[in-house]
This record gives structure tokens, sequence and C-alpha cells, in this order.
């Protein structure tokens, strides 16, 4: 009897630890903030997790910046990253391969090989911002 719990114990220990790796994706992530990239400009593959959520940790992780994730009674709500918590009409928004989903960043299920992109959104009554706008700044040399 002892020897069959061992064996039981030690197969499910063998399923969990195969289990994990499974959990884990890899995708691209990028936070662009109210006037810079806060992490990674060339959408760099991280391990995550498979959620929006779980991406904006590990780049939070990479990157060495701060986020702040408040309990709503939605769900989980990020209402800072970096220097910048949201205030008045402004906050943080998400986009998976371009997308802006319906539910929340804990919810937001991820695939292997996704986009996810933070941003800094200006919320108006129609909701948050439809597309991140970058400028590109030309630089003009004196010859």
């Amino acid at each position: 009897m002892f020897r069959r719990l061992i064996v039981l114990a030690g197969v499910a220990l063998l399923v969990c630890a195969l289990a994990a790796p499974a959990l884990a994706l890899r995708v691209k992530v990028r936070v662009e903030g109210k006037t810079t990239t806060i992490f990674g400009s060339s959408e760099p593959t991280l391990t995550t997790g498979t959620n929006a959520l779980t991406a904006l940790d590990a780049a939070s992780v990479a990157g060495e910046f701060y986020y702040h994730v408040t309990a709503t009674s939605f769900g989980p709500f990020v209402d800072q990253i970096g220097l910048y918590p949201g205030a008045g009409t402004s906050g943080w928004s998400y986009k998976i391969n371009g997308v802006s989903p319906p539910v929340g960043a804990d919810q937001a299920t991820l695939h292997e090989g996704d986009t996810v992109l933070w941003y800094w959104s200006t919320f108006s009554e129609q909701g948050g911002s439809p597309t991140l706008l970058l400028r590109h700044r030309v630089h003009k040399r004196n010859c």
C-alpha cells in the first residue's frame, strides 16, 4: 500500500512538472508610455502566462519598471505603469494583435506568438483610444 502511494505521488509530481511549462507562452510585448516607450521598442519575445496581465508582469520584470493593479468589482485593473497613474479620462489600455479585447486583462487569453501592447490612452465618450498614434521625429542635419 505504501509503495502505491509513493508511485502515485511520483506520477502526480511528474504531471505537475510537465504541466507548468505548458502554461507558459512566448509572446511579444511592448509598453508605450505617455511620452516614450517604457519597454520593448523592438517587441521582444517573453515567456509569460496565459493572459495580458501576466504579459505585463513579465515585461515589468524584464524591463524593471513598476506597475500597479487595483482590485475592482469587475476584476483587476491596471491603474499605473511606470510614473503615470491613470487620472480623469486618461489611463492604461491594452491590445492583443492590434485588437482591444472586451474583457479585463486577466481574462484576455493569449496564444503562442501573440503580440501584446499596453499603452497610455485618453478615453472619450466612445471608449478608449481606437488606435495608438506614434509620431516619428525627423531630425534635420545642418550641413
